[in-house]
């Protein structure tokens, strides 16, 4: 059966979810976790909860999924270190130079690659096996079909969420909040700018009102575990870390029946009571199966509310303004209590419900169905519609439930109290453990009544509130044996608390230093250290690689698709480069699913009697290229390399040059220790997103399953406003395979006034990312950084506008 992955971000959510019936449940520390907003559990805690699920039978997975600074590894390793030590069954990463370390110097322990590592093709699955990862959580924007192809990876667990909310970007791709408000989501703060409301603008003018059109409504998968299990997944994973027990308890039980109603073939997995509960607890608009059959456009987008829509109650059939009194055709019970929301097109008041009735007077509760009258606390015209956003009912009972229930480990016993002989038990778990302990007293002859068996057996059943349940206990008894019951009792005690110190012990493990034997990194090579950096330009034209060559560019990153790169263009132009005596480097396209991957093999046939090399985007593509013995592979900021580790890592997987992470500090990048070349972005626009969804389509073309997209973006440049006015550019990307879109900071980077800065880091190279530019803007801007890197010491004034920095200056939380 498929593992049900639970999330916890406090004890209170931890215990419901084991006993609620989860497999196993994720969990982050006080630091390194992608919910630092979650109360989350310090080390004492930390220790507690895996005790706790050990105990009755759960595993326990620990979230290190963030990225991670050079000066942070002093914190991390001793942390590494406790984790190994008290027995967590997995760590889940982010960061490839963590994961480095843990496969190094904790070989045996588990690595889940968290979905932040943006696994989105096979090949990428398969070099994390390669590097030590047991299990894979990929991009949530992949297919059944493409799921199912990582699942044939031998040797290799897919875990894919089902339930939750759903980030609007490839998760580990997004630095909109990051650039937006210094608060990183690859540092387990984003502050959901995604929820924030936007306005799509055409060519300068707004064709849609401002609306939350990045808003993802939650997933819901219940109604979809067959074909999950048909495509080889190995765990469900509910999302949820921010969120009360109560929601952890009522999503964990109903895919828990859900499983068990599937191993026991019963249909439907689910029933109505299931999915209206579901709904209750938390919804945006109602639910979405994500990607799984595809992507479904609008009806992914929850663009007019960003948070839980609750339940629909009904609409006012009409208002008593005397008594303030909203009559209503139930939908949905109603009870006292209950937190209801009056939404109206300009406004939304919410309140509890302390009064209703109906034709025989005042009421507590009503079912679905009934005609009522509520008071409601401000008027509201006729068609305006109410949604339960609190079902006090469902919270009193599901509190309870976390009160008292527990999770049982089935035990069997042999007791053994024959005359002569010191009374003895053993007893067994349904794992496997057990034990046998035997008593210092002898077993006597009765003077009066002898010790009955059922008395026996009653005794051995008290264990407590430990969270055992005898199913089969057997006795050996001579017919007139006889001990005192507080000897039976003793026994018993020491027998449990025998198992209970082995279920727990097991899963312990040996200290181990990590610190003391991290070997030294080698700095870079002197010769790549230079004072006069070259100057690579990003294009995604072909028609502009001759105004790059003109303006004096050393080097061109060409960013087309598969079939550009190789065509009698590619052909003339990589000529051209190569007789100017300029590199051109062929750009992998942003999102490389495995659809497009058997054209990039096809192209990589061909690449290297054009380009002097390829910049690939993810460890997927990294993989592509050295299968096909690219030599010359660079890695771009995506990587998300944040540390030495992690350079050191990728240049033993054949990176030659790198970009470090667009939000390290100019300081911190100086501190990187590396044996390769450096790349640092100078100018232009930066994608802060990168998506499978589209506001353009799902605004102008409303596109879902079953209506397909006409395309406006090829036609029009299309740009989302935010609440202060700034327009981010929406870029597209579109081939026969499909499309995917990047959203683009409002403000340029610029950073030749400030060139000495950057050539204080040393780098190899500088990159201006110039896509979307003119030849006029491309020549001008090139000339700019040429002047500003020979007259270092010099002001270059800005004539770009509104700039940006980046984080140079600032840094992340």
């Amino acid at each position: 059966m498929m593992e049900l992955l639970a999330p916890a971000g406090s004890l209170e959510a931890f215990e419901a979810a084991v006993k609620a019936g989860a497999d196993a449940v994720y969990i982050g520390g006080s630091a390194f976790n992608a919910r630092q907003y979650a109360d989350n559990f310090n080390d004492g805690n930390l220790k507690y909860a895996l005790d706790y699920a050990h105990l009755r039978g759960a595993k326990v997975y620990i979230t290190v999924n963030t990225l991670v600074r050079d000066d942070e590894f002093k914190t991390l390793v001793p942390y590494l270190e406790m984790l190994y030590e008290s027995g967590a069954d997995g760590i889940i990463v982010q960061d490839i130079g963590v994961a480095a370390l843990i496969r190094q110097y904790l070989p045996d322990m588990p690595l889940h690659a968290s979905t932040q590592m943006t696994v989105h093709n096979s090949e990428g699955a398969a070099a994390l096996k390669l590097l030590g990862f047991k299990r894979i959580v990929p991009a949530r924007e992949l297919s059944l079909d493409e799921v199912a192809d990582l699942a044939d990876i031998d040797g290799l667990e897919i875990e894919v969420f089902v339930h939750g909310a759903m980030c609007y970007s490839y998760s580990g791709q997004c630095l909109m909040s990051s650039f937006m408000g210094g608060r990183s989501g690859n540092r387990g703060r984003c502050a959901q700018p995604c929820r924030m409301a936007y306005s799509l603008v055409r060519e300068g003018s707004r064709i849609s009102s401002s609306q939350h059109l990045l808003s993802m409504k939650d997933m819901c998968l219940i109604d979809e575990l067959h074909v999950l299990s048909e495509a080889g997944v190995s765990a469900l994973k509910i999302e949820g870390r921010m969120k009360s027990p109560e929601y952890v308890a009522i999503v964990v039980s109903k895919y828990r029946k859900a499983l068990d109603r599937m191993e026991a073939g019963i249909n439907p997995l689910a029933d109505e009571q299931d999915k209206m509960q579901l709904m209750q607890v938390f919804n945006r608009g109602g639910f979405s199966k994500g990607y799984i059959y595809g992507k479904s456009g609008i009806n992914m987008i929850c663009p007019e509310k960003p948070d839980n829509w609750g339940v629909p109650l009904g609409c006012i059939k009409s208002y008593d303004a005397h008594r303030n009194m909203a009559n209503i055709k139930l939908e949905a019970p109603l009870a006292l209590g209950d937190g209801i929301e009056i939404r109206q097109s300009d406004k939304s008041t919410g309140q509890i419900v302390t009064y209703m009735e109906d034709v025989n007077g005042p009421i507590k509760e009503a079912p679905a169905g009934r005609y009522i009258l509520v008071r409601i606390n401000s008027p509201a015209p006729q068609g305006t519609a109410i949604y339960k956003t609190l079902d006090t009912n469902l919270d009193k009972k599901i509190k309870a439930y976390i009160k008292k229930a527990e999770r049982y480990i089935g035990l069997k016993a042999e007791v053994n109290l024959i005359e002569g002989k010191p009374p003895s038990i053993e007893v067994w778990d349904s794992d496997g453990n057990n034990v046998k302990c035997t008593g210092t007293e002898i077993v006597q002859s009765a003077r009066n009544a002898a010790l009955q068996k059922e008395r026996v057996i009653e005794q051995i059943k008290r264990v407590g509130d430990l969270p055992f349940n005898f199913n089969n206990i057997g006795v050996n008894i001579s017919p007139n044996a006889w001990i005192p019951i507080s000897v039976l009792n003793a026994l018993r005690r020491s027998a449990i608390e025998e198992l209970v110190n082995r279920r727990i012990d097991k899963k312990h493990r040996q200290p181990v230093v990590i610190e003391s034997h991290m070997p030294p990194i080698p700095y870079m090579q002197q010769s790549y250290k230079c004072k006069k950096p070259a100057i690579f330009v990003m294009l995604d034209n072909l028609s502009l690689v001759s105004s790059a060559i003109q303006a004096g560019a050393d080097g061109i990153y060409l960013r087309i698709s598969a079939k550009e790169a190789t065509g009698a263009d590619a052909a003339q132009i990589a000529r051209l480069c190569k007789d100017a005596g300029i590199q051109l480097i062929w750009v992998f396209p942003r999102v490389t699913r495995n659809i497009r991957l058997s054209a990039i093999r096809e192209a990589l046939l061909c690449i290297q009697k054009l380009y002097s090399g390829v910049l690939v985007s993810d460890i997927g593509q990294l993989n592509c290229a050295k299968v096909a013995g690219i030599a010359e592979i660079y890695g771009d900021y995506s990587l998300n390399i944040f540390n030495s580790n992690a350079v050191q890592t990728y240049a033993k997987m054949g990176i030659k040059r790198f970009m470090p992470s667009l939000e390290l500090t100019l300081s911190q990048i100086k501190e990187l220790r590396t044996s390769i070349p450096m790349e640092l972005m100078a100018h232009g626009n930066i994608p802060l997103m990168v998506a499978e969804g589209c506001p353009i389509g799902s605004v102008c073309n409303n596109f879902n399953l079953s209506h397909s997209c006409s395309r406006p973006c090829l036609k029009q440049h299309y740009s989302l406003r935010d609440r202060k006015g700034e327009l981010l550019p929406i870029r597209t990307y579109v081939d026969k395979y499909g499309c995917h879109i990047e959203i683009e900071n409002a403000h340029q980077m610029y950073m030749a006034d400030k060139i000495d800065d950057l050539l204080s880091a040393e780098p190899y190279s500088l990159r201006l990312n110039l896509n979307g530019y003119d030849s006029n803007e491309l020549m001008r801007t090139v000339k700019i950084y040429k002047q500003a890197i020979d007259k270092q010491g010099e002001i270059t004034q800005c004539t770009f506008g509104k700039i940006t920095r980046g984080h140079y200056y600032n840094g992340v939380d």
